[in-house]
């Protein structure tokens, strides 16, 4: 299991630790995949919530679209995956949820959906459209 590095010495300029960041980022996104994969779909939900680059609440899109812009390419480069792989799950949990839970999980997808339409990142209306047919 990947654990995050508390520990950085004051030698380590900001590059270095903006680095150490992305490795984590990209190690976490690593693990949220082999979940996917393996179809534990629970892991996989709190390891995307645990990166903490998408909004699942209307109160952070906003703050997430900025954040997106600081991200490093080589994350930036796979996230049409990402928002696919994450609009599987929440439609994968819609199947075996309450009333109530899949509510909550259709807002999430809205907020998702808000969020690839706001970014700065040109993924394929391919893609757009899977999203959208995933979240209706």
């Amino acid at each position: 299991v990947f654990k995050k590095i508390h520990y950085l010495p004051e030698a380590v300029t900001q590059r270095q630790q903006a680095d150490i960041k992305t490795f984590q980022l990209l190690m976490e996104l690593a693990q949220f995949f082999q979940h996917v994969r393996a179809g534990n779909d629970e892991q996989a939900f709190e390891t995307i919530r645990g990166c903490d680059i998408l909004p699942f609440e209307s109160s952070q899109v906003e703050a997430k679209v900025h954040s997106f812009d600081f991200l490093a390419e080589c994350v930036k480069q796979n996230f049409s995956h990402v928002l696919l792989n994450v609009m599987h799950l929440l439609n994968n949990c819609r199947t075996h949820a309450s009333l109530e839970t899949k509510s909550n999980l259709q807002e999430m997808a809205k907020h998702l959906i808000h969020f690839a339409g706001r970014i700065r990142f040109r993924m394929t209306t391919d893609v757009y459209a899977q999203l959208s047919t995933l979240s209706t």
